[in-house]
């Protein structure tokens, strides 16, 4: 699985952030403090593994009748997937997938969960946060 965009519609204090991201080599993302890398982490990683009920990313302000969540973009074998979380209360989240393509629409959506681990290879939620953070102490 390749990374290549990350759409964040509301989560944290991230409202409608879109990255684009280049799949072929190493993004890093730098800031100072408190601007906001940790939150685009756990974002990634709720996407990817669901959030945490009690780290869940509710947007601090904004209007709260919006979902929050977002998706990734991502390739895995030849396609390109957009892998899409919405938060819910006591749950981990809604995840679908659909394919990127000119022809695909919201009625091509499936539900992914299964899709969510063959996309990490079933690499650990652990696992990801040491490799994802090298040297970051939440």
């Amino acid at each position: 699985m390749k990374l290549e965009r990350i759409h964040v519609e509301r989560f944290g204090a991230w409202q409608d952030l879109d990255l684009p991201v280049d799949p072929a080599g190493l993004s890093v993302f730098y800031g100072p403090n408190e601007a906001g890398k940790t939150t685009l982490m756990r974002f990634i990683r709720g996407v990817l593994y669901g959030f945490s009920p009690d780290d869940s990313g509710r947007p601090v302000t904004g209007d709260s009748s919006r979902p929050w969540g977002g998706s990734l973009q991502v390739q895995h074998g030849p396609e390109s997937l957009l892998l899409r979380r919405i938060g819910q209360e006591n749950s981990r989240g809604l995840v679908t997938a659909r394919p990127v393509d000119e022809g695909s629409t919201a009625d091509d959506e499936f539900e992914a969960g299964a899709l969510s681990a063959a996309l990490v290879s079933n690499v650990s939620e652990t696992v990801f946060d040491n490799i994802f953070t090298v040297g970051l102490h939440e």
